[in-house]
C-alpha cells in the first residue's frame, strides 16, 4: 500500500477511537483541528507595580503569554520588570501616560500623552507598541484615530474580572470562567491599586480555562488568527 493509503487508514482509526491525528493526516484534518481550537488571551492593565512579578511569575510556571497595557508614567523605577516581561515573550502594550478619561482631552494632550509612552516602552524594549486600551474604556473617534495614526490599534475587552471592585479570590475567577468564550479578551490589573486578589486568583483562572480546552495566546496573535480566518472565509 502506498504512503496515501497508509495515511487514510490512519485517519479512520484515530477517528474511530475519537481522536484526530493531526500529525498524520492530510491539511484537510489539520485545518479541521485548527478551527475547534478555543483561544483566549489574558491582559493586565494599570502596570508596572510590584504585583507585576508575581504575575509575570505565575503566568511563566504555568506557560501561559499575556499582553500588559501598561501606563507609561508608572514605569519609572520598573525598567527591569518592564525588560524581563518583554523578554519572556509578553506583549507591552500602551495604557496612556497618566491614565486619563482620554475623551475629555484635546487631540494635542491624547497624541501628547499616547506618543511619550510609547517612547518610554520602546526605550526600554526595543518595540514600539502595537496595540493600545484607553483607560476605563472610554473611547471616541478622535482617541481612535490618533491611536491609529501612532501604529496602534485600539483594543478593549469582552470578559470583565472585576478584579478592580475586589470581590475576592474565587468569585474574580468563576467570573472569568462564566464569562469566556472563544476568542475573548480578559481584563484583569497588575496595577492601579491592591491587586492581591487577581495574583490569588490568577493560577485559577489558568487552571479552569486550560481544563475546558483554551489555548492562552498574546492579543496581537489573538486578533491576527481572526483577520486570517475572516480573510479565508471571503475568498
Amino acid at each position: 500500500m502506498g504512503r496515501s493509503g497508509w495515511i487514510a487508514v490512519v485517519t479512520i482509526v484515530s477517528l474511530a477511537a475519537g481522536h484526530i491525528a493531526v500529525a498524520v493526516t492530510g491539511a484537510g484534518d489539520r485545518e479541521l483541528a485548527a478551527r475547534k481550537e478555543k483561544l483566549v488571551a489574558l491582559t493586565f492593565d494599570g502596570g508596572p507595580s510590584g504585583y507585576t512579578p508575581k504575575i509575570d511569575r505565575i503566568l511563566q510556571r504555568k506557560h501561559v503569554r499575556a499582553s500588559f497595557f501598561w501606563v507609561g508614567g508608572r514605569i519609572d523605577g520598573w525598567g527591569k520588570v518592564v525588560r524581563r516581561v518583554a523578554r519572556q515573550g509578553h506583549e507591552i502594550a500602551n495604557h496612556s501616560w497618566f491614565h486619563d478619561d482620554l475623551t475629555g482631552l484635546s487631540a494635542d494632550q491624547v497624541r501628547s500623552q499616547l506618543a511619550r509612552t510609547n517612547r518610554r516602552i520602546s526605550r526600554l524594549t526595543g518595540e514600539r507598541p502595537r496595540l493600545f486600551r484607553p483607560p476605563y474604556g472610554a473611547v471616541n473617534g478622535q482617541v481612535r484615530e490618533i491611536a491609529a495614526n501612532l501604529g496602534m490599534r485600539t483594543v478593549l475587552w469582552d470578559a470583565d474580572s472585576l478584579d478592580w471592585t475586589g470581590p475576592g479570590c474565587e468569585r474574580i475567577a468563576a467570573l472569568v470562567r462564566q464569562r469566556v468564550h472563544h476568542r475573548s479578551i480578559v481584563l484583569l490589573h497588575d496595577g492601579g491599586g491592591d491587586r492581591r486578589q487577581t495574583v490569588c486568583a490568577l493560577p485559577r483562572i489558568v487552571r479552569d480555562l486550560r481544563s475546558r480546552g483554551y489555548r492562552f495566546v498574546t492579543v496581537s496573535k489573538l486578533l491576527n488568527k481572526k483577520r486570517r480566518r475572516t480573510d479565508a472565509a471571503q475568498r
